[in-house]
């Protein structure tokens, strides 16, 4: 062994010195190799997208929560102050705000109630809130949500005119019917006015049944002919149904008054005619009298034929500007209320809602209008006022009269006819001319009452006398067949398809003038429903009822005429 030291070795044979370079190597190559490797970036990048992701996720979690809540409660408090703000709502308007939201769970968050009410209005307002946590977004620092909710509910009656056409033809007399409806419609007067504010609502009552009886009072503002003042009546033509307006300027024709129905076998006697002149068949114009109105429904009686369409024409027509005249001439008569000075309003007035409310339990059924050349002039019927006898100026033997003058100068006050006659040596023309009684079939040369009789007009005798009554007297004079015919035939007969047409007519012309039409068919015929259906606003605005169920047809128009809406 030589005197050298020497170092020892590693296990691998390499110094101490040589595996600490090599190790210091081997990492700088390794921190290179990293420094170029782009794998460590995209995994930092996709751990921060996740996150975000994640959080964004969590927050519209949060969101949806949120609105899922605030819609909940917005829903209840708008139901809520809906309630409080029907005007049939009789509970305190605040209660009932409380009781809604007590019951969906939310009364802890109800903040304030505010009620504003008064003659035909009431409004609700109510607000609530409550703090909503969040479970995501508070990592971001926001740890609650306040979730508000305001709502108003408002139910007023601005201006509202209404015109109810009633049908009050005979067969309402029979089942309870015109009972059950004077209870639905007097029901109907006292919601209708007693929801609205003084002098918003006015109602007119419009019975119909074989016509119209439009009043005295009334008929006197228009320009109407003159034959004869027994009825108030009016005949229209298939123009006048194309419009809601009747002028006070246009020539209106007095309705003949006269009875198509009585047969001669029950007597002369007018018993039906075509106008109605009883007090409680007549309009009754613009009012807000309940009680008024009321004691007018229950007026009411059934009698005559059904003719829907001159219904609704004077129905329209008082919801039409054009009779502003007449109703400004009845407040001024004392007859209509002074705060309806100006009504109709004009239909462009967006503050005013027009409805007519038509009832009726039949169909259109024929109607008679009196000829012209049987209006007006005189008859050769005379007649004892005081016995009540009808006598008749005319020929005895149904021959010709020796060609001489013909029945107007045999007429009594003619006598120079006579005179001349006898004067040349001829036969007097008249000598077989008189007076025929009806009640005892004897000719006389007087009249029956003598100075007490009087010559008859047309009007006057149609007034005393029914068609057939009369025709059959025509027929006793010579027994001829033609006679009592030809004596029947002095009106004419408007039948019910053209009364249909004139009825689609005028609903047309309500319904295009903005007037809003609810029609009620109280146990109609399947023709009369037609009629009713077609006129109605909708199908919605139409009611099928029978019996009692008029009270909740009529409830349900009341219930629809006001406006009720939210307002915020």
């Amino acid at each position: 062994m030589n005197g050298f030291n020497h170092r020892p070795l590693s296990r691998t044979g390499i110094s101490r010195h040589a595996t600490a370079r090599s190790i210091r190597q081997h990492l700088a190559v390794m921190a290179r190799r990293f420094a170029r490797d782009e794998d460590g970036a995209l995994l930092i990048m996709g751990i921060f997208v996740f996150l975000i992701i994640l959080i964004t996720a969590g927050i519209g979690v949060d969101l949806m929560r949120f609105e899922r809540d605030r819609a909940a409660l917005q829903n209840t408090l708008d139901r809520a102050a809906l309630a409080a703000a029907d005007l049939d709502q009789v509970k305190d308007p605040e209660e009932v705000v409380h009781d809604y939201l007590a019951k969906a769970g939310m009364l802890d968050y109800l903040s304030n109630v505010t009620v504003d009410q008064g003659f035909g209005y009431r409004s609700v307002s109510a607000s609530a809130e409550f703090s909503f946590p969040t479970q995501f977004m508070h990592m971001s620092g926001v740890d609650s949500l306040t979730v508000p909710a305001s709502t108003t509910a408002e139910e007023r009656l601005d201006k509202l005119e209404v015109s109810m056409v009633l049908d009050v033809s005979g067969s309402m007399g029979s089942r309870n019917r015109l009972k059950n409806l004077k209870i639905a419609a007097k029901e109907f007067v006292d919601t209708v006015i007693s929801t609205s504010a003084p002098g918003g609502a006015s109602i007119s009552i419009v019975p119909f049944s074989s016509q119209v009886n439009v009043g005295g009072a009334l008929l006197s503002k228009f320009n109407v002919t003159n034959e004869h003042s027994y009825n108030n009546c009016v005949d229209f033509d298939d123009a006048d149904y194309r419009t809601t307006a009747i002028t006070v300027t246009q020539r209106l024709q007095r309705s003949g008054h006269f009875d198509p129905w009585s047969s001669y076998r029950y007597g002369t006697k007018a018993n039906y005619r075509v106008c109605r002149t009883d007090s409680g068949s007549e309009i009754f114009p613009v009012s807000n009298n309940i009680s008024a109105l009321q004691n007018k429904i229950n007026q009411l009686s059934a009698s005559g034929n059904t003719s829907i369409e001159i219904g609704m024409k004077w129905g329209s027509a008082l919801l039409d500007p054009a009779a502003r005249p007449a109703i400004g001439d009845l407040v001024d008569d004392g007859i209509v209320d002074v705060g309806f000075d100006g009504r109709p309003n004009d239909f462009s007035d967006g503050g005013t809602l027009k409805v007519i409310v038509l009832m009726s339990d039949g169909e259109n059924t024929t109607e008679y209008v009196m000829k012209d050349e049987y209006r007006d002039g005189p008859t050769d019927v005379w007649y004892d006022p005081k016995r009540k006898r009808f006598s008749i100026w005319g020929k005895k033997k149904s021959k010709g009269n020796n060609g001489w003058g013909n029945g107007d100068q045999c007429a009594p006050g003619n006598s120079s006819d006579h005179n001349n006659a006898e004067n040349a040596g001829g036969v007097d023309p008249c000598v077989d001319w008189g007076y025929f009684y009806p009640h005892n079939r004897k000719w006389r040369d007087a009249p029956a009452g003598g100075s007490r009789a009087y010559r008859l007009s047309y009007p006057q005798l149609w007034n005393l006398a029914s068609v057939s009554g009369h025709a059959y007297m025509r027929y006793q004079m010579h027994y001829k067949a033609s006679d009592y015919y030809d004596w029947i035939d002095v009106y004419d007969d408007i039948r019910p398809n053209s009364k249909n047409w004139r009825s689609h007519a005028i609903c047309d012309a309500a319904k295009d003038a903005g007037i809003v039409v609810y029609t009620i068919s109280f146990e109609a015929p399947s023709n009369g429903k037609a009629v009713l259906m077609d006129c109605a606003s909708s199908d919605s605005h139409y009611f099928d009822v029978k019996g009692l169920e008029i009270r909740d047809a009529f409830a349900a128009i009341a219930s629809s005429i006001r406006k009720l809406r939210l307002t915020q």
